[in-house]
């Protein structure tokens, strides 16, 4: 008689994932296995699942997890990849009981507000944050680090760790294109890319460099010492921190007087190329995304005002 039904199949599970994920992904879905097993076990003992068992689970078991978390006050998303990952687990043991689960109980998922295409950052707001850049004493780094980071999130749709770890090597200051090389999913799915940046924003990026430069050699370090694009101001000089990223764009806020987040930023990006008339499979492309649907879903979409536009005089 197997003592641990649940965790041994689990274990299988996470070992047929080994090296097919990101690590990341893996110690992740590791752990929400582990915390999914101790809520069927409490579930168990309060007689309100019959089996802990993945491959004797009915509907109404699965039914009762999801309840449970729902009751739990825990996101939508966090309900979505439970559900998701017992998928996979009782599908591993030639079960398919939560597929009949969701189809036996529909609204039994719940809908992830994300899933919702959010606005872009307003194009007012990023004019706004270059003109204020222009008005600047580009010499003075500490001063211009944020808005050049900005900027450049802007001006490349990049990820928030794509540009925080970028390195100089990265850079092609002849054709003035960035390689993304840390970007989603990159221990697995994910490709390197190359982006170009903007001609508005060249002449941001060389004033960056230059007073990069300064900053360091004033600093009694040699340039060509420090690999980080977006080095950090004390200590190796090596990449900022996530955290230091957040402070940066809060700066920019302040400075500003309005709010908004790093993604606004990407959705942005895609968004000011489309309305460009740029092909969608592009934008998509340089956003780094698999397919059209992605970016149509989560990012940005062309206009209705412009789809009229471009059809008029052609049927």
């Amino acid at each position: 008689m197997v003592a641990n039904p649940f965790g041994d199949r689990a274990a299988e599970l996470m070992e047929a994932k080994r090296g097919c994920i990101a690590e990341k992904t893996y110690k992740t879905t590791k752990a929400r296995l582990r915390r999914i097993e101790r809520d069927m076990l409490r579930l168990k003992e309060e007689g309100r699942v019959t089996t802990m068992s993945p491959a004797k689970m009915l509907p109404e078991d699965i039914k009762e997890l999801v309840v449970y978390r729902k009751g739990k006050k825990v996101s939508a998303s966090d309900v979505n990849h439970d559900i998701a990952v017992m998928g996979q687990l009782c599908t591993m043991c030639d079960n398919t009981c939560v597929q009949k689960c969701l189809a036996k109980y529909p609204g039994l998922k719940p809908v992830d507000k994300k899933e919702c295409r959010l606005p872009p950052l307003p194009d007012a707001t990023y004019k706004l944050i270059l003109h204020r850049y222009n008005t600047m004493d580009h010499k003075d780094f500490r001063a211009i680090r944020p808005y050049v980071l900005v900027l450049l999130y802007c001006g490349t749709g990049a990820r928030n760790k794509e540009l925080r770890l970028a390195e100089m090597n990265d850079l092609d200051q002849e054709e003035w294109v960035i390689w993304f090389k840390h970007v989603k999913g990159e221990d697995s799915y994910g490709d390197p890319r190359p982006v170009p940046i903007p001609d508005e924003i060249i002449p941001v990026v060389k004033d960056y460099l230059k007073a990069r430069e300064d900053f360091l050699i004033a600093h009694g370090v040699h340039p060509s010492t420090v690999t980080a694009l977006f080095c950090s101001m004390n200590g190796d000089h090596g990449a900022m921190s996530s955290n230091t990223i957040r402070k940066l764009k809060t700066y920019v806020e302040r400075d500003i007087g309005q709010k908004f987040e790093l993604r606004d930023c990407r959705r942005a990006f895609g968004q000011h190329y489309l309305d460009n008339d740029a092909e969608e499979q592009d934008v998509s492309n340089l956003m780094g995304h698999a397919s059209t649907k992605t970016t149509n879903t989560y990012y940005c979409r062309r206009r209705i005002t412009k789809s009229i536009k471009n059809v008029k005089g052609k049927w």
